[in-house]
């Protein structure tokens, strides 16, 4: 009886050489993960960002992760256009919060240059999901609401990150939130595609504080010709972003919207030639929506207008660092007032 000479041979079931594969690149994945994490634990690590379509929000959310690493929290965010992102020092208002109320608080100002209300609604809940402050002040003006503004932070809705946080499908913003080793390879491929990205980032952080501010000089209050925003209308986008900030107003976070200060020679130039055109068609509707959400609104234009001199202003919708200080102090004592005479509850207790 012939027996055959027979080696042992063992095979794997059907698909099991890509069940390997996928094991060995989730193995891959997994130690470069691990290895990612201890680097950007150490006290002295690389530069991260998200690598968004928008580098100033990629470094205001740095800047801001930072911050919390430091202090431990943030008790309130600033958020608005440029006309808030130099017109609000955090440090002058907090010092002059803290000598009314003899409560430390740490604040961030997020202003972002073009920000308009659409934007700023789905921004400003990733900001209050992922920071959880006290106190939100959103600065607005009329701009906010005209789809002639925002083409820097417009594009933002459609970012990978932005539109997985806000509770879209992304897989590229999944992974971007999850794993700091593809951030890492994102941030590198910015810098290897693109020679003037270190360039940008370096103009991008120049005078910008650790609070996220941005200091400005200067003192032009030449005036435009004629009306920058004719036509002028509130748009149904920017309302809708509008309304979803106001939302984010509860028990855990109070958000206050403030009008953002313009020179009182602007207004003739702005939607309208005259101040009751900017009444009409701006300020009654912002005030009528956030009532509607039990919202404060701080109107500013009437109440700043002898507090805020010429020499004080960048120009007619800016303020220069001697405005900012001037408008941060009279915003901290503003609210120390209204939480002290019972308007307000107090958002830090």
């Amino acid at each position: 009886m012939r027996e055959d000479n027979k080696t042992l041979k063992i095979q794997f079931p059907l698909g099991g050489t890509l069940g390997l594969a996928l094991l060995f690149f989730l193995l891959i994945i997994s130690t470069s993960e691990i290895a990612a994490r201890f680097i950007y634990s150490r006290p002295i690590k690389p530069e991260l960002y998200i690598s968004s379509s928008n580098l100033e929000w990629d470094i205001k959310l740095k800047y801001l992760d930072d911050l919390v690493e430091a202090e431990g929290e943030v008790d309130c965010i600033f958020m608005g256009s440029s006309q808030i992102n130099t017109g609000i020092n955090p440090e002058v208002f907090t010092w002059t919060y803290s000598q009314l109320n003899t409560t430390h608080i740490t604040c961030f100002n997020f202003g972002l240059a073009t920000l308009t209300a659409s934007p700023g609604g789905e921004l400003a809940s990733i900001l209050v999901e992922r920071y959880r402050p006290d106190l939100f002040v959103y600065g607005t003006s009329a701009r906010d609401f005209s789809p002639e503004y925002g083409g820097l932070t417009r594009p933002l809705l459609e970012d990978p990150w932005v539109a997985y946080k806000s509770g879209k499908s992304s897989t590229k913003g999944l992974f971007i939130d999850h794993l700091i080793m593809f951030r890492v390879i994102m941030s590198s491929y910015q810098l290897l595609s693109n020679p003037d990205h270190r360039m940008h980032i370096e103009k991008a952080t120049d005078g910008l504080s650790t609070y996220g501010y941005v200091s400005l000089e200067g003192n032009d209050l030449s005036e435009p010709e004629g009306i920058i925003n004719p036509g002028y209308y509130i748009s149904q986008i920017d309302r809708t972003g509008f309304k979803k900030l106001l939302s984010l107003n509860d028990k855990d976070t109070q958000v206050i919207i403030i009008e953002a200060p313009i020179h009182k020679r602007f207004i003739p130039h702005y939607i309208g030639e005259t101040k009751e055109s900017y009444i009409d068609q701006f300020l009654d509707p912002v005030s009528e929506l956030t009532r509607s959400e039990g919202v404060l609104f701080w109107q500013t234009s009437a109440t700043l207008e002898n507090v805020l001199p010429d020499d004080v202003w960048l120009d007619l919708k800016h303020l220069n660092k001697d405005g900012a200080d001037i408008f941060s102090r009279w915003l901290a004592v503003k609210l120390a007032d209204s939480i002290n005479h019972g308007e307000i509850k107090d958002p830090f207790q």
